[in-house]
């Protein structure tokens, strides 16, 4: 009963045919095996998903031109995923079964499905008995497999591995074979096994340009979607804000027909017409994303080249370092997306953190991102809370915090940061790899240097950060030989200016919102706190200043106050009365 079951199911499989269409018309109907069917599709035919397929730069010539050669007639085809390897063979059979390929006339390619083939397999013997039976089908039926993901058929050296099996096969050109399988996984897999990978000719296919990449868009946007339009001028802003915006495991064209498809589902849903223009496109991609459409209107090349004249006007007195921060960060323009790491990354070292963390944070928004946006975490955090941002949101900007007393030394923190910070991958919570373009700033709290030499005075500082061992050996790891920017102390003429362009304007902007009385400087207590803004942690002594004087001045009874240097501090006094009345103030 098993037998003629059997029987019935092999007829019922035979009685599948392939649609073979050339100028006249279709081809004579052809049985299809049994076993390429249930595990595999055929390729060699003309229907609606081999429409919108374009010439592939001359990948797919030059693949007929090997499977048509006596010799050396394997393929093996590796690139970035979403680059267009399985298109690419798409588009063979669709020519094959065209008629355009004259050497491979009478040839059918087979889509084969390692888990479908394997389903039920339990044994090593099993799977190889399998493997047989289907290359004996493809031999006697002139059919050549393609297999994706070609580097599952690796098995590491065992005599049973799906490798060893094909290479006789091959070898012999009983059969032929494409294989796909992107460059990192060629080489940890395949390329291990020179035997099995000399058998192959590789063919190396790269990620297509801008303009390459809007041609395939039109020509599958004219194909899928028939009923909506789209213009030249859209399908352009539709690539660049794809290549900007997403920044995952993906290559263009992949990367862009993913969201050309969202787009066109969302026209459709939303029934707002048959148009696709710039704002659809950034409608459905800012619901794609989860990131404020406001984004998009905002130009990331524009504000890297005006982030110098930004971080000036904020930090004027450390002329120097902000030009050489702004140059780290302004290589993004000059950089591919696509390049190795982060889209920019800076170390910033100094004393004060308060100061550290306000340059990171003018330097991210001057960028382009928003506050909400901007995520600051410290290696003390722990590994998940750290890599979190990294997942949540993929176009915001992380600052780290590397204190000079709680650096942490796990080796799990420490792989993540260094795997973000040269790569620009991380590891998801289920071990999957996931890549990000976060613009990352490593902030490093560090000490200021004492004056030793001829020249300096006992205490004086020179203006340059020393860092702790631990913070030299983690700077070593992430930014090799490159130094920090270093934000140090300030001289005397600077911390006059800091006075004028920063501590007036908060203390009068605190004032108003505390509704504290008014406090006029007098020109002594101007002097002690210009002293105290000449010291290495300028920046927070700042708003420590303004927070004492108005917490004093809130304290007494008075509308108005008079600051003036009385020893060690600043005393506050009455201006509207003739009475000593004072307020200390530390």
């Amino acid at each position: 009963m098993n037998m003629l079951n059997d029987k019935k199911e092999t007829n019922r499989n035979f009685r599948h045919f392939e649609r073979r269409a050339d100028g006249a018309g279709c081809m004579p109907k052809r049985p299809v095996p049994p076993l390429c069917s249930s595990c595999g599709r055929d390729l060699t035919v003309v229907d609606k998903g081999s429409e919108g397929l374009l010439d592939d730069g001359g990948v797919a010539i030059r693949m007929a031109n090997i499977l048509s050669s006596a010799e050396h007639n394997n393929i093996i085809l590796t690139g970035e995923a979403g680059t267009g390897k399985s298109a690419s063979v798409k588009l063979l059979g669709r020519r094959v079964a065209e008629g355009k390929v004259r050497e491979l006339s009478g040839k059918r390619i087979f889509e084969i499905s390692i888990d479908l083939l394997f389903n039920n397999c339990y044994a090593a013997h099993d799977k190889g008995e399998k493997l047989r039976i289907l290359f004996q089908e493809a031999e006697e039926n002139d059919i050549i497999l393609f297999i994706d993901e070609g580097h599952r058929i690796y098995g590491f050296g065992e005599s049973n591995s799906i490798g060893n099996i094909i290479k006789p096969y091959i070898t012999s050109g009983r059969i032929r074979l494409i294989l796909a399988t992107t460059n990192v996984e060629y080489d940890e897999f395949i390329g291990r096994d020179a035997a099995l990978a000399r058998r192959f000719e590789r063919l190396r296919l790269s990620e297509p340009n801008a303009k390459r990449t809007c041609e395939i868009i039109r020509s599958v946007f004219s194909a899928r979607y028939p009923e909506l339009t789209i213009s030249d001028v859209v399908i352009s802003r539709m690539v660049e804000l794809s290549a900007r915006y997403i920044r995952d495991e993906r290559y263009n064209p992949d990367k862009s027909l993913s969201v050309l498809d969202y787009t066109a589902a969302w026209l459709k849903n939303s029934g707002e017409g048959k148009v696709i223009t710039e704002d659809t496109v950034k409608q459905a991609l800012a619901e794609k994303l989860g990131i404020p459409r406001e984004r998009f209107e905002q130009n990331m090349t524009c504000n890297i080249r005006t982030l110098e004249q930004k971080l000036a006007s904020e930090f004027s007195v450390w002329g120097d370092a902000v030009s050489e921060l702004s140059q780290k960060l302004s290589s993004a323009l000059t950089r591919r997306l696509r390049n190795k790491g982060p889209l920019c990354s800076a170390a910033v070292a100094g004393s004060d953190m308060g100061l550290l963390r306000d340059v990171a944070f003018c330097a991210a928004t001057s960028m382009g991102f928003d506050k909400a946006e901007i995520t600051q975490v410290s290696p003390t955090d722990g590994a998940e809370k750290l890599v979190w941002p990294f997942v949540r949101n993929p176009n915001g900007a992380v600052i780290v915090e590397i204190r000079k007393d709680s650096v942490c030394g796990e080796s799990e923190i420490l792989g993540a940061l260094t795997m973000i910070l040269t790569e620009g991958r991380i590891r998801g919570r289920y071990g999957d790899v996931l890549y990000s373009k976060v613009p990352v700033l490593i902030l490093f709290e560090g000490e200021m240097e004492k004056g030793g030499g001829i020249g300096f005075a006992r205490n004086e500082t020179t203006g340059r950060i020393r860092l702790t061992d631990d913070q030299e050996s983690l700077l070593r790891l992430w930014f090799r030989e490159e130094r920090p920017v270093c934000f140090g102390g300030i001289r005397r003429e600077d911390a006059a200016v800091l006075y004028e362009c920063r501590f007036l304007p908060m203390l009068e902007r605190q004032i108003e919102l505390a509704g504290a009385p008014k406090i006029t400087i007098e020109e002594s207590a101007k002097e002690y706190i210009t002293e105290r803004l000449a010291s290495p942690d300028c920046w927070s002594a700042a708003p420590a200043i303004i927070s004492d004087l108005i917490r004093r001045a809130m304290l007494g009874e008075a509308a108005e106050y008079t600051a003036y240097c009385r020893g060690d501090g600043i005393t506050l006094h009455n201006a509207g009365s003739l009475d000593d009345d004072i307020l200390e103030v530390g």
